[in-house]
């Protein structure tokens, strides 16, 4: 919700109506994601990657996680035309 917000702050078009209804429109498809992505770091993590380099590794996941949050809130819908 928060990567929601301040994408909308940064496009000066926040208002608690566009709030909503972007978390509305873009969590579900995000929290989906979440569940496919994480639990495959974490196996990865505790079955292939050597302990010492664990943290390492599951910090460059949430950095790509995090451009992906990024991205998905950034994304201007473009209502489609008939």
């Amino acid at each position: 919700a928060i990567f929601f917000a301040s994408a909308l702050l940064q496009s000066k078009d926040f208002t608690m109506r566009n709030w909503l209804n972007k978390i509305v429109t873009d969590l579900p498809q995000a929290w989906m994601a979440g569940l496919g992505f994480w639990p495959l770091v974490d196996l990865v993590s505790f079955s292939v990657v050597p302990p010492i380099y664990i943290p390492l590794f599951v910090n460059l996941c949430s950095f790509i996680w995090t451009i992906y949050l990024s991205l998905v809130a950034n994304n201007k819908k473009e209502p489609l035309s008939s």
